[in-house]
C-alpha cells in the first residue's frame, strides 16, 4: 500500500513538474496565446528574408545574441514567454537552431496579427470606409521600409493611405472578410482598426480623471502653471506666428 502511494505521488509530481515548465513557454499575443512543443520545428516552407518566430530555453545573453547575428538571424521584437518575432537572412537548419537554445521556430501565422476586436469584427463607426471596407492601422516589420510595405499592399490590391513614420505604421483600407490575407502579408506585423478621431470635448474629463477628488482636502491640489496636454480641435492658422 506504502508503495502504491510513493508511485501515485511520484507520478503526480512529474506530471505537475512537467505541466509548469510548458507553461512557462506560452508566447502571448493580444488576441491569444501558443504553447508551442518541445523542438517544434515549422519552417520546411519559410523563405530566407521572410519572419518567424523563435523561442528559446533560456533568457537571451549578449554572446547568444552575437551568435544569432552570425548565423544569419535578426531579431525584431520580443514576445513573452522567451520568443522573439525574427527575420531569417539564410535557411537555418533544425540542428543549427538547436545549437543556438532554439526550443521552437514556427511561422509568424496571420491569426497572431490581429487585434481581438479585429478578429471578432467589432468596429467602431469611425473605421468606415467606401463599399463596406474598414479603415485600419497596420503596423510593418521593423526592417521593412514603409515605401516597400506600401508597394507590396497597393500591387496584391489595398489602398494605402497616411504613413505614420514615428509607429511604423500604414493607414490601409480593407474589406474586414479579407483581413486574414492582408495578415498573411510577410511585412504585416500587426492590425487594428483605426483609433478615434479626438473630440474637442470637456464634459467627461473631470469624473474620468477624478480632478474633483484631488482638488478636495486633503489633496487641494490646483493644477495651476501645469500644462498636461495642449489639443487644439480647430483649424491650422498658417499665420500664426
Amino acid at each position: 500500500m506504502k508503495q502504491r502511494c510513493f508511485t501515485l505521488l511520484l507520478v503526480t509530481c512529474l506530471l505537475f513538474g512537467a505541466a509548469s515548465v510548458q507553461a512557462g513557454y506560452e508566447i502571448y499575443f493580444q488576441n491569444g496565446t501558443v504553447l508551442p512543443a518541445d523542438f517544434e520545428f515549422r519552417l520546411d516552407n519559410q523563405v530566407a528574408g521572410e519572419h518567424a518566430i523563435l523561442q528559446f530555453y533560456d533568457a537571451l545573453t549578449a554572446a547568444d545574441r552575437a551568435r544569432l547575428e552570425s548565423a544569419g538571424i535578426e531579431l525584431l521584437g520580443y514576445l513573452p514567454e522567451r520568443a522573439f518575432a525574427v527575420k531569417m537572412t539564410r535557411m537555418v537548419t533544425q540542428t543549427e537552431l538547436t545549437s543556438l537554445g532554439v526550443r521552437a521556430a514556427i511561422p509568424f501565422a496571420p491569426e497572431f496579427k490581429l487585434h481581438p476586436r479585429v478578429q471578432a469584427r467589432d468596429f467602431g463607426s469611425w473605421s468606415e470606409f467606401e463599399n463596406g471596407a474598414r479603415m485600419f492601422n497596420v503596423d510593418i516589420f521593423s526592417d521593412v521600409p514603409l515605401d516597400v510595405a506600401a508597394k507590396l499592399l497597393e500591387d496584391s490590391g489595398y489602398l494605402v493611405g497616411d504613413h505614420i513614420d514615428a509607429l511604423h505604421t500604414l493607414v490601409v483600407a480593407a474589406d474586414p472578410g479579407k483581413i486574414l490575407d492582408l495578415a498573411g502579408l510577410d511585412p504585416v506585423l500587426f492590425i487594428n482598426e483605426v483609433s478615434p478621431p479626438l473630440e474637442s470635448l470637456n464634459s467627461t474629463v473631470r469624473t474620468r480623471l477624478h480632478v474633483n477628488e484631488v482638488q478636495a482636502a486633503p489633496y487641494n491640489l490646483s493644477g495651476d502653471g501645469v500644462t498636461i496636454l495642449v489639443f487644439d480641435g480647430g483649424m491650422v492658422d498658417e499665420t500664426h506666428p
